[in-house]
């Protein structure tokens, strides 16, 4: 590659990694495959499947071993199963549930905290059941409504300082539809990203 056609791929890069969607202090969102890196599906009537849900850490703290959220649904033709854990999750402990708020207690031993470099942690999985709905409908991880306004939060637990949750946003997912990214998930593609695209596209030719 020539010098001046990788100054402007570096250019069109930073570009979108600067980008608003890729700004963000830690979020928890569900997402297709366990790279985290899809944020749609197609689910057909009567079809269930298995969701990932991720802490995706973008700027924010290094997951700790508490969160707390609940799972909103645009449809009533769909349902939330319990969440799922694998064994690599040790000892875990649950209050509340998906609709109103629930908290999960991972129980790795005082000390531990998710690695320096993982970006994206595990938290569980989540069944979802498509019991009527043909069309698009979207599920959105969002803050807890359980007991008193004061506790209405969205957080993780930071690995650096357990007595201080930390506020994250949540992502959306979208069925039968596309999804341009948890936060935005039906935002059209920016100017900038738009250009960025071009560039790469022609030092590839």
């Amino acid at each position: 590659m020539r010098p001046l056609q990788h100054t402007i791929l570096l250019a069109a890069l930073t570009l979108l990694a600067a980008s608003p969607l890729a700004a963000h202090e830690g979020m928890i969102a569900f997402f297709s495959d366990q790279s985290a890196s899809s944020c749609q599906v197609i689910l057909p009537e009567y079809g269930v499947i298995k969701l990932p849900l991720f802490y995706i850490r973008g700027d924010g703290p290094r997951f700790g071993q508490v969160c707390k959220f609940r799972v909103l649904r645009s449809s009533t033709g769909m349902e939330l199963g319990y969440p799922e854990f694998s064994e690599e999750h040790g000892l875990v402990s649950t209050l509340g549930n998906l609709e109103t708020g629930i908290t999960i207690g991972y129980h790795f031993g005082y000390e531990w905290c998710a690695p320096e470099d993982e970006d994206a942690f595990y938290l569980c999985t989540i069944p979802i059941f498509n019991l009527s709905d043909p069309d698009t409908f979207t599920v959105t991880v969002a803050e807890n409504i359980d007991g008193s306004p004061a506790c209405h939060t969205l957080t993780v637990v930071p690995c650096e300082d357990l007595e201080n949750p930390h506020e994250v946003i949540g992502g959306t997912f979208v069925f039968n539809g596309d999804c341009h990214s948890p936060e935005e998930p039906f935002a059209l593609p920016t100017a900038a990203e738009r250009s960025s695209w071009g560039a790469i596209k022609e030092l590839c030719r």
